[in-house]
């Protein structure tokens, strides 16, 4: 009797020990901020001011090796591995040249990695976009480099055309930079059904679009999450947050096109991992805290008190676990005209 109540106990306690994993397995996810332009002051609504950047790379400094590449969380979400916990990754959007000059090099000599999503045809255009042989340089110094395309990835588009501007970009890449790129900046919005697919054939690893939240095993690698800074959102404590953030994974997301017609619902099913929904906000700029209705205890309904302007619209939940840290889900809705 006694070997047998051991062998219960054991069995228990690997049990427990799988639980306890399981649950840090579930809870791992990353936060990916996204530079666009930094210290281009008439440019508020895409910049970030110097002084706000130099305060996000003192916090990111003195948690270096929580820091992680890009591709090592891509690689984790399709493998379905095991991400870092509590990491951040970084990129760098479109490759204007004063955030390339100025932004870069600063990570760069503190041993930061980064990414840095850029479109060929700016490349050639150069002005306020980086030349193919700066980024050429930034490359040599370990710059991993990912692809954007030059238009709308929208279900407007016909997907002829997607596939022509994707082969077109890749290609370029390669023969520019001697080899192809394994992710993919989304632009801001919905994007054509027939995305994934054509990423996949492709050989891509992810993409990633931005929309806010954290990036965790289970979400659409087609449409991972990142942080964008801008001077609007850019202080030091907002960036405490988003980079200590954990997922609200959700799912049955209306609508689910992206595309929201005058009237119509906005909602989702939260994963029942989150807990009690009693403290759960939304917020959409322009409209403030939406109001939440719950159909049933994970099933949550938004409304607006007045319908959203024509365009992109944003829209953040977010979910207190504790003081200090949030759990984060964030979509980006087009209103047709």
């Amino acid at each position: 009797m006694p070997r047998l109540l051991r062998r219960i106990s054991a069995l228990l306690l690997a049990a427990a020990a799988f639980d306890v994993a399981g649950l840090a397995y579930a809870h791992a996810s990353v936060a990916v901020v996204a530079y666009l332009r930094v210290g281009e002051d008439s440019y508020p609504t895409q910049s970030l001011r110097l002084d706000q950047f130099e305060a996000q790379l003192q916090q990111l400094r003195a948690n270096a090796a929580a820091v992680v590449p890009l591709e090592r969380v891509a690689r984790a979400v399709r493998d379905g591995a095991p991400l870092p916990d509590d990491a951040v990754a970084i990129t760098i959007e479109d490759a204007y040249r004063s955030t390339l000059t100025d932004v870069v090099p600063q990570l760069l000599a503190v041993k930061l990695p980064v990414t840095v999503f850029a479109t060929p045809d700016r490349l050639d255009r150069g002005g306020e976009f980086a030349s193919w042989a700066e980024l050429k340089a930034l490359a040599a110094r370990g710059v991993t480099v990912g692809a954007r395309l030059p238009g709308s990835l929208g279900p407007e588009v016909d997907e002829a055309q997607i596939a022509a501007d994707l082969n077109r970009t890749l290609a370029r890449m390669r023969d520019e930079l001697g080899q192809m790129p394994t992710m993919l900046a989304l632009p801001a919005g919905p994007i054509h059904p027939s995305l994934p697919k054509l990423l996949e054939a492709r050989g891509l690893l992810a993409a990633f679009g931005q929309q806010s939240g954290p990036v965790f095993n289970g979400a659409d690698r087609w449409q991972l999450p990142r942080f964008t800074m801008t001077e609007a959102v850019g202080n030091a404590d907002r960036f405490r947050i988003a980079i200590s953030s954990l997922p609200l994974p959700v799912r049955e997301i209306v609508p689910a096109s992206g595309v929201l017609p005058p009237g119509a619902a906005i909602g989702f099913t939260v994963d029942e991992s989150a807990g009690s929904l009693d403290r759960l906000a939304c917020f959409s700029p322009g409209s403030g805290r939406l109001t939440l209705e719950h159909p049933s205890a994970t099933r949550v309904e938004l409304r607006a008190s007045e319908p959203f302007e024509p365009g992109l619209v944003r829209i953040n939940c977010t979910l207190p676990v504790s003081e200090n840290r949030w759990r984060w889900f964030g979509l980006i809705l087009l209103v047709p005209s």
